[in-house]
């Protein structure tokens, strides 16, 4: 669990600074805490996307246990708890899509505006569980779904609050990033296929 905390940090503090620097230039005035670089920024950046890869691995934990307790209570109806993670699923897809567009809509824009964000997590999600099936077997179908699409959604509300598109990408990125290492390195550390 060490090697795993420390490399999420260092992959998450490193895909949220890239993001930082291409938002920034592509958009001179996305800021994050200040009105311009500055040491303050700089700190309150780095300070920043340590707490959303901290989000993540705490995240992540919470999925393990959450998973192992839950399995362990349904554990002669394994198929009413794929149910449940399917339907959790289709929920928070929809809800991701349906929720924003009836808070922040104004009726002129296109559904395009609201629909992306569920299906860019959609094709992330689908891309993590292909490569984690080919490095374990099809049982991590579903898990790595489930994570990927409603343990990301959770963690990403705080950015939902903001209808921007910039501060939504800047945290959906390290997550997705510190999300899809973790899951793809567990089956390593716990020495079977998982």
């Amino acid at each position: 669990m060490f090697y795993l905390f420390w490399t999420t940090m260092a992959l998450g503090i490193g895909s949220g600074v890239l993001v930082w620097a291409l938002l920034r230039s592509i958009d001179p005035t996305f800021i994050f805490l200040d009105d311009k670089i500055s040491k303050y920024e700089i700190s309150s950046l780095f300070l920043g996307v340590a707490t959303i890869t901290l989000i993540s691995v705490i995240g992540f934990i919470a999925f393990l246990f959450g998973r192992f307790y839950i399995i362990g209570i349904l554990r002669n109806r394994l198929k009413a708890w794929n149910f449940i993670q399917i339907f959790f699923i289709v929920l928070t897809l929809f809800d991701l899509f349906y929720i924003r567009l009836k808070k922040f809509s104004s009726g002129e824009e296109s559904l395009g505006a609201y629909i992306w964000l569920p299906l860019v997590i959609l094709l992330v999600a689908v891309a993590v569980t292909y490569w984690k099936v080919r490095l374990t077997n099809k049982h991590a179908i579903l898990p790595t779904l489930f994570f990927m699409i409603v343990i990301t959604t959770l963690e990403l509300l705080p950015s939902l609050s903001v209808n921007r598109i910039e501060y939504i990408v800047y945290m959906l990125v390290p997550l997705v990033v510190c999300n899809a290492w973790q899951i793809l390195t567990l089956h390593k550390l716990v020495g079977e296929k998982a």
